[in-house]
């Protein structure tokens, strides 16, 4: 298993998309970016500017970035699913916010009691009790493999940042006869079904860059960082280690670990790949 090392021109182009500006001096971000790409100092002035990933709500005033400011923006297609027995389908739910948001899927009984136990979890993760949390956007797909009755009914998506909450729901019907007999148990590619696309943490932090998956057989997950030089073994990094779950996690972050983090799940029916961002940010405490 092998991470790869470097920092290529993908990479900095990668950051520019990153960030969405609305004041003069940063016009030429993306310019500036490519011509002073190895300039450390610069980078971290313009985020202690901007303090922006693509995704910052625009309800935020556009003349002023208040560095420590938390928020949350989330999106999902609601509504109502008509779905046929035996068909699969999937929701796709998505949070940007400071601090870094979690997403979770819930249904049944209790909702109240069940978000109350979410925010509990939540708590206690790396990022909400820091001095300078993350900023992160966070992407989750719930996979309906072969709808049945059981699958009818609301199906919420449950957002988390800091003292924020947002809740985005879903309704599924179930229509018609069951498609076709024995499609219930057939093998299926793997699917990423949680990642992270981007996430900005201070240097000297720990963070976790998660990837879930979902197949039939179950996948194997790996993790490379793109780069244009040189290959690394994960085993011979001792802040990096995969989990058990598949996620990524990594201890003291330091500037060189800016770069784009690949996920690989992967089975004898093909594989999916999803890409974290990694930005090292600068701590703004003395």
């Amino acid at each position: 298993m092998q991470l790869h090392s470097g920092k290529s021109l993908t990479t900095i182009i990668a950051l520019s998309l990153l960030v969405q500006t609305t004041v003069g001096n940063y016009i030429n971000f993306a310019d500036s970016l490519r011509s002073e790409r190895s300039n450390e100092d610069m980078y971290d002035s313009v985020f202690d500017g901007a303090n922006l990933i693509a995704d910052y709500p625009s309800t935020l005033p556009s003349t002023k970035f208040e560095k420590n400011k938390e928020w949350m923006n989330v999106t999902m297609s609601e509504g109502l699913y008509l779905l046929m027995r035996g068909q699969s389908n999937e929701l796709k739910c998505e949070a940007s916010g400071k601090p870094a948001p979690e997403i979770y899927w819930i249904r049944g009984a209790e909702i109240q009691i069940q978000i109350n136990k979410l925010r509990h979890i939540t708590r206690t993760c790396y990022s909400c009790n820091r001095q300078e949390p993350d900023m992160a956007k966070v992407e989750s797909k719930y996979i309906i493999n072969c709808v049945s009755d059981t699958d009818a009914g609301p199906i919420h998506c449950v957002a988390i940042s800091g003292r924020f909450i947002e809740i985005k729901s879903a309704i599924i019907k179930i229509e018609g006869p069951l498609l076709r007999e024995g499609s219930c148990n057939i093998p299926q590619s793997p699917i990423i079904t949680k990642f992270r696309p981007t996430l900005l943490s201070v240097q000297g932090s720990t963070i976790i860059l998660p990837c879930d998956t979902w197949g039939n057989p179950r996948p194997q997950t790996f993790w490379q960082i793109r780069g244009d030089t040189g290959t690394t073994d994960l085993e011979s990094n001792p802040r990096i280690k995969l989990l058990k779950d598949g996620g990524l996690l990594i201890k003291s972050l330091e500037w060189n670990d800016l770069g784009e983090y690949v996920c690989i799940a992967n089975s004898s029916l093909g594989e999916d790949r999803a890409m974290t961002f990694v930005y090292p940010l600068k701590s703004s405490i003395q």
